[in-house]
């Protein structure tokens, strides 16, 4: 588990509701999420630019924060914009010491 003293940003991690399509596949639906306030420490991973069929602009964040919780079909709001997160969050169950773990993702937006 990380200190909480190390962990000073909020995110609210959002989970879709289970839907069904026409075909009766499960699929989410972003209506209406859940919603959870946790504290994180957020920093910059990458930002990069395409500007070869279009203009668009790739941003990334790395995350870490206790919530075990989190998985890769969730997005999260930072600074009140939405990203969704890039791969699967890697979650140390149980750190080495002993401990509850934490995890560490990645946060990804494509705008353009």
């Amino acid at each position: 588990m990380i200190d909480t003293a190390l962990l000073p940003q909020q995110i609210i991690v959002l989970t879709a509701a289970a839907a069904q399509d026409e075909y009766g596949n499960a699929v989410p639906d972003w209506s209406a999420p859940a919603s959870r306030t946790i504290a994180a420490y957020v920093r910059p991973a990458a930002a990069s630019e395409n500007v070869a069929d279009r203009d668009a602009v790739t941003a990334q964040w790395q995350v870490h924060t206790n919530d075990l919780a989190i998985t890769a079909l969730d997005r999260i709001v930072y600074h009140g914009v939405t990203y969704e997160i890039d791969g699967k969050p890697l979650t140390w169950d149980v750190a080495p010491d002993g401990e509850v773990g934490h995890t560490k993702l990645l946060l990804r937006r494509v705008d353009g």
